[in-house]
């Protein structure tokens, strides 16, 4: 089971899009597309079915401080509002799963015990669990305490200061 403080880390990290008076959660395209809902979790297509989400479903602008999200409609225009229980569910399956990814990098970099790195590996998992196949280089660089170019590598394309920003980097900058 995950800690408390890493579940309080993702709700900070992750946020969640809410609407309304009482900000039930809403299903919103993530910034790759993706049809997100609760804590950052990408929705499965049974998740999409239990709430009427189809090829046919229109999306919506709907703009929260400076971003505009896609937020997903009913067939009658109003916006998807989801249950909190069943978001709650999901926040603890998905920490679940990836806080036992992260313990699993912590271990392959000998670092275990320590919490606070188990907690932001775990972080970097939950939003992108790809992370040691798609950076092979920032992965060898943390590996080797490199932390610097491990940080050059996760923020530019090409691993050097000054050259286009990454993908991953450019959707979340304040994980870096």
């Amino acid at each position: 089971t995950p800690p408390k403080e890493y579940i309080e880390h993702l709700k900070k990290r992750e946020g969640f899009l809410g609407y309304g008076v009482d900000e039930k959660s809403v299903v919103y395209k993530d910034s790759l597309g993706f049809d997100t809902g609760g804590t950052g979790h990408l929705m499965t297509d049974a998740d999409k079915k239990s709430y009427g989400i189809d090829k046919d479903t229109k999306y919506v602008d709907y703009k929260v401080g400076n971003t505009t999200y896609k937020v997903a409609t009913d067939k009658k225009g109003a916006l998807i509002t989801l249950d909190e229980t069943e978001t709650d569910a999901w926040l603890e399956k998905d920490a679940a799963k990836y806080y036992e990814m992260g313990k699993s990098w912590a271990k392959e970099l000998g670092m275990s015990e320590d919490q606070d790195m188990v907690n932001a590996l775990s972080s970097v998992s939950f939003q992108f669990p790809a992370f040691k196949s798609e950076m092979k280089n920032a992965w060898k660089a943390i590996k080797t305490g490199n932390m610097e170019e491990a940080i050059n590598q996760i923020k530019f394309q090409s691993g050097k200061p000054g050259t286009a920003i990454s993908g991953w980097y450019d959707q979340t900058p304040q994980r870096v």
